[in-house]
């Protein structure tokens, strides 16, 4: 019997033991506290239940508060122990037996740095607590800031950091990973935005709907940024507005999105729906300096709730058009994304804006993620849609290239066909001209000697001469080079010489080594060799002269020749003769300056060649 009384005792003493460790360990919600509160209305002493709305209790003025939590533990607590708080501040302090514990912002002066945008986990030094404890907490709170203070929990180290890592990765965790995917999408969007042009605008113009997407997610990324920025870079006041004006620029991008989709932005409906769209982020920032300059909450409540309301008619005609056949699958997505961010917006603003929770995770930072990902998903599918429809473009623009280069390369083959009977045509009326003037004119003169029986032998044996070397030199100036003086003048005095000194005429050589004239072509060449053997022929035939001087120079960049004889002379300024007239037809023709002097004893042919 005593045996089974001694288990018994033990038993007992064990359960005892593990009972009074469990107690020992058990995590304690402090949800009871005194609070002396100021604002600018008063003082007040309370005794509250937290979590503790600031904005709720004192209409948004902005003060300060201190909280007398009291609380006791079962025994001496011997392992670590901490305090965690899912919300508290703007600015706080904690004191936990008049030990201060931790100290975020200035107590003092408000709109600065706020210290409620995150969850806190203090640790409390050991051998601090006893049976009996006082836990003060210290706060100041700005209008419209989401001041106060949640239940706090204290317990073992281990299960409160547990607690404090879990809250945080669900909010600030998740607000990091959102800020950084609406900066992907807003960045794939403005990229596209700038890329992109949209076929049914005239004239090739950007599509709009990459421009909506990127001013929506830029703007959700601003906002859920503001999440996790303790110290903002800005007073408070233009701050508070922006963050407003943030979430009315997602809303009208979003609405703006969802009628390109829709494709409502080409009906008057559409129009109007995104011209009200467009005035949210203006009346935003009127109800946020309106709260601000009155110190209350209000003002924004209302707009966010009149603009759900101005919302949700829009909502539920976008969800008709994705339940209709033959609706797109990107349509009924965003029917079913904007959906539920509806409800969720909803829920938040009845929630947070109206009533009295605090602490607690605003589901929207979620459902925009969500929103997020279906604005990227469309982004994609329409760029890959734009893409394929642009290589099916690049294809059919490769056809008619094709087609086109075909009907150039025959168009090319027949204009060269023609170009070369041109030239043929060309060289021919050249040759006729060349014989009519040439050869054909001393011909003609030589027939018209022996008609007249007045010719003698050399007469008419000197015409077909030049006849004759006429028909010769027509023949050298095929091979001219283009430009070459110097050749051109060799050429004649090759031909001519032989007559030169048959006639006992002296010839006097004076050309310089001249630089290639590249404007003279083989047409110009051909002008100059007439216009120089038509000036000797008349040495020959005419002169009566003893000494023949050619000479060549440079004139600047080009070139200067002159035929000079001391024969009889004639007059420059009576009729010409088809010769002279020939010789001034062709120096204008090949932009040469003609020049004629004659008295008895000198003759000066001069032509001069701009380069």
């Amino acid at each position: 019997m005593r045996g089974w009384a001694g288990r018994l005792a033990r038993a007992a003493a064990l359960l005892a033991a593990l009972a009074a460790q469990v107690a020992q360990a058990q995590v304690l919600e402090l949800t009871q506290a005194d609070v002396v509160s100021s604002t600018r209305q008063g003082t007040r002493r309370e005794t509250a239940t937290l979590p503790y709305h600031w904005d709720r209790q004192h209409g948004g003025l902005p003060g300060s508060a201190t909280f007398d939590i009291p609380f006791t533990l079962p025994a001496t607590q011997t392992g670590g122990m901490a305090i965690y708080l899912s919300r508290i501040g703007n600015a706080y302090s904690l004191e936990l037996n008049d030990v201060l514990l931790q100290e975020k912002g200035d107590l003092q002066v408000g709109g600065g740095a706020d210290y409620a945008k995150a969850p806190r986990l203090v640790d409390i030094p050991a051998g601090l607590l006893g049976e009996r404890n006082l836990l003060r907490v210290r706060i100041r709170a700005d209008s419209g800031r989401r001041g106060g203070l949640s239940a706090v929990v204290v317990g073992p180290g281990d299960e409160v950091e547990a607690m404090y890592r879990s809250d945080l990765a669900t909010q600030n965790g998740v607000s990091l990973a959102v800020t950084v995917l609406s900066l992907v999408v807003a960045t794939a969007a403005l990229a596209l935005w700038l890329t992109q042009k949209d076929p049914r605008r005239p004239r090739g113009g950007r599509d709009r709907l990459y421009l909506y997407v990127c001013i929506a997610e830029l703007s959700w990324a601003l906002r859920m940024a503001n999440l996790d920025i303790e110290q903002v870079p800005m007073d408070w006041r233009p701050w508070s507005v922006l963050m407003v004006v943030t979430v009315a620029t997602w809303e009208a991008g979003m609405l703006a999105f969802s009628c390109e989709i829709a494709d409502w932005a080409r009906q008057r409906l559409g129009r109007l729906a995104l011209g009200a769209a467009w005035l949210l982020p203006l009346l935003g920032a009127m109800a946020a300096d309106l709260g601000w300059q009155r110190s209350s909450t209000l003002p924004v409540s209302i707009f966010y709730a009149t603009s759900a309301l101005v919302l949700m008619p829009f909502v539920v005609l976008l969800c008709r058009a994705a339940l209709r056949p033959g609706a797109s699958i990107e349509l009924r997505l965003l029917a079913i994304t904007i959906s539920i961010n509806a409800v969720v917006s909803v829920r938040d603003l009845v929630l947070f804006r109206f009533g009295s929770a605090y602490g607690q995770t605003i589901w929207l930072r979620y459902s925009a993620a969500l929103f997020g990902l279906t604005l990227g998903y469309i982004v994609i599918v329409r760029f890959r849609h734009a893409n394929a429809a642009l290589r099916d473009l690049l294809g059919s623009l490769a056809q008619q290239v094709a087609a086109k280069e075909d009907e150039l390369r025959h168009s090319y083959a027949q204009l060269e066909q023609l170009a070369r009977q041109q030239e043929r045509a060309s060289e021919r009326g050249r040759i006729l001209r060349d014989m009519h003037d040439g050869v054909g004119a001393h011909l003609s003169a030589a027939i018209r000697q022996l008609q007249s029986g007045r010719g003698v032998r050399e007469e008419v044996l000197a015409t077909l001469r030049d006849a004759l070397e006429q028909l010769k030199l027509s023949i050298d100036a095929m091979n001219l080079p283009p430009g070459d003086v110097n050749a051109l003048l060799a050429g004649l005095r090759y031909r001519l010489e032989p007559r030169f000194a048959a006639s006992d005429l002296k010839l006097e050589w004076d050309v310089e080594e001249l630089q290639p004239l590249p404007r003279l072509d083989p047409a110009a060449m051909r002008h100059l060799q007439f216009m120089v053997f038509e000036a000797l022929s008349n040495v020959l035939q005419h002169a009566r002269a003893r000494v023949l001087r050619i000479e060549a120079s440079r004139l600047g960049a080009g070139a200067r020749v002159r035929i000079v004889d001391d024969g009889c002379g004639f007059d420059v300024a009576g009729r010409a003769r088809k010769g002279l007239q020939a010789m001034r037809d062709r120096a204008a023709a090949i932009g040469a300056e003609l020049l004629l002097q004659s008295r008895p004893g000198e003759t000066v042919v001069q032509i001069s060649l701009a380069p």
